[in-house]
């Protein structure tokens, strides 16, 4: 029950987070102002929803992809050089496949 609790507290957090963002400097997914809000609120939103007990192990993983694709949208908004870009999205992308394999088990 506690941990439950928590799980949508912080999913609360995240929600708020990103709307936070979106009202500090509007909804720009090419800002890394309004980007570092938005993947925050997205990985508290993730946190909450893996520590929810009885949800199904999909809307998790949907959550996971959800932040990794926001992740990487929020690296590419950085203007890096293109091989650090690369090993950021492949440290992404293997994070998300690694949770995703663990929540479908």
């Amino acid at each position: 029950m506690g941990l439950t609790i928590l799980g949508w507290v912080l999913v609360a957090l995240g929600a708020i987070t990103a709307v936070w963002g979106v009202s500090l400097h509007g909804f720009k997914l090419m800002s890394s102002d309004f980007m570092s809000f938005l993947t925050g609120g997205l990985v508290l939103v993730t946190i909450g929803l893996a520590i929810i007990k009885d949800l199904p192990p999909m809307v998790t993983t949907g959550a996971v992809w959800t932040t990794a694709a926001v992740g990487l949208i929020y690296t590419y908004s950085l203007k890096m050089d293109f091989m650090v870009f690369t090993a950021g999205a492949v440290c992404v992308i293997g994070l998300a496949v690694w949770l995703t394999t663990l929540l479908l088990k």
